[in-house]
């Protein structure tokens, strides 16, 4: 594969992970949702997602008072092709505990866990699209909430 190619298709799945990040902060299920391929899976260690409304609707079960920063980092591409791609995306998620009602940050952070990604990406008539993004927890305290 020519090298700008492949590194524009990089681009687009990374820039898909910074999204996820950024969505799910944000409370942007619906969105984030968009992100995967109409069949996407999304496994959050182990709980098992498939299509975009059974994500948005765990999604929603979320905790009201949950605040969370995804950083994502390390995205290594173990294979790209011009249909699909696969990478492992480290992401150190932070957690704490604030308002619903929306009041603005800082937030007292309680417990931070080190998680990894494996994704597969599909090119899909939208442009790129998870295919299936799997997390595993690589580091946790014992007392961290759950999802």
């Amino acid at each position: 594969m020519e090298a700008g190619i492949r590194m524009q298709i990089e681009w687009q799945c990374r820039n898909l992970c910074y999204e996820f990040a950024y969505l799910i902060d944000t409370r942007q299920y619906s969105k984030l949702a968009a992100l995967f391929a109409e069949d996407g899976v999304f496994d959050r260690v182990g709980q098992v997602l498939r299509g975009r409304q059974d994500i948005v609707e765990a999604l929603l079960n979320r905790s009201s008072e949950l605040r969370t920063r995804h950083v994502c980092n390390n995205i290594h591409f173990i294979e790209v092709g011009p249909d699909v791609a696969r990478a492992v995306v480290y992401n150190t998620t932070l957690v704490g505990k604030g308002d619903p009602e929306g009041m603005p940050a800082p937030y007292g952070m309680s417990q931070g866990a080190f998680l990894e990604f494996r994704d597969l990406y599909r090119r899909t008539a939208d442009g790129w699209r998870f295919g299936e993004r799997k997390a595993s927890v690589v580091l946790m305290p014992p007392d961290m909430p759950s999802h």
